[in-house]
């Protein structure tokens, strides 16, 4: 595996998570959404929730650090396992950088 390649992974994962559930341009979707449904609420305010599916997502597409293996064996093994990489990703990284983001 190319060590880039898993850095723009762990990048795409934590961006994308922060971007959904914090951004201004996104607060009037995730609004109408949570008002429509508490599960999704609940879902778009975790960035460790985001960035699994956003791993799901991203493997699904063929942009996982697991993507070499075929997806017609080990499929769902996969999805599942990009998706762990890019909750734990974008959560330590929203860790990290929470007190930056809030102004501490």
């Amino acid at each position: 595996m190319d060590f880039g390649f898993i850095i723009s992974f762990i990048l795409a994962c934590y961006g994308g998570a922060n971007g959904i559930v914090y951004s201004k341009l996104l607060e009037a979707p995730r609004n109408w959404i949570s008002a429509k449904s508490s599960f999704l609420a609940k879902l778009l305010g975790c960035p460790l929730c985001v960035g699994f599916w956003l791993g799901v997502l991203f493997s699904f597409a063929g942009f996982g650090p697991f993507e070499y293996y075929t997806l017609a064996q080990h499929g769902p093994i996969m999805l599942l396992a990009d998706g762990f990489v890019g909750s734990a990703s974008a959560w330590l990284i929203h860790l990290l950088m929470y007190d930056r983001m809030v102004g501490k």
